[in-house]
């Protein structure tokens, strides 16, 4: 059963560390995406604190997992078209591409706030720091590979 919960932690952890790099790189505005990306973190900061309270982290994960599978399977059917990519042209796709992003970032930061709760909780006391190092460590590896996987 530990085994199991390692597991399925660990994938977790890099799904939410690959996920959170590939959106930083969409390729729009990048200072107004920083900005809005920010806006959104604090936000769904302020939305998980009565969450943990009131419902069941492991729903909790599933249901933002869902959400972010399906932003992000739709983002490559709006293809942000070479002349929207100057500042100051506007198109349907790019607004588009940006509030899939935001939803997904959202929904991504929401699961991370969950999952820090969630693995510390799933494991003894006598092993917690060792499975959560474990976790953390598959989340980095996640990160350092992301950026192999997008090119």
């Amino acid at each position: 059963s530990r085994r199991r919960h390692t597991r399925c932690s660990g994938v977790s952890w890099a799904r939410r560390c690959v996920q959170e790099t590939a959106l930083e790189s969409l390729g729009l505005e990048i200072h107004k995406n920083a900005f809005i990306s920010a806006g959104v973190e604090v936000i769904a900061c302020a939305v998980t604190a009565p969450l943990r309270l009131k419902c069941l982290r492991t729903r909790i994960m599933y249901f933002t997992l869902i959400i972010t599978t399906l932003s992000c399977l739709l983002l490559p059917f709006f293809p942000i078209p070479d002349q929207c990519m100057l500042p100051e042209e506007t198109c349907y796709q790019k607004y588009f591409t940006q509030t899939l992003a935001m939803t997904s970032k959202f929904s991504v930061t929401i699961f991370q706030g969950i999952l820090l709760t969630y693995t510390s909780e799933v494991y003894p006391t006598v092993v917690r720091s060792s499975g959560y190092g474990v976790c953390m460590t598959s989340g980095r590896l996640g990160s350092i590979l992301m950026p192999l996987i997008i090119s």
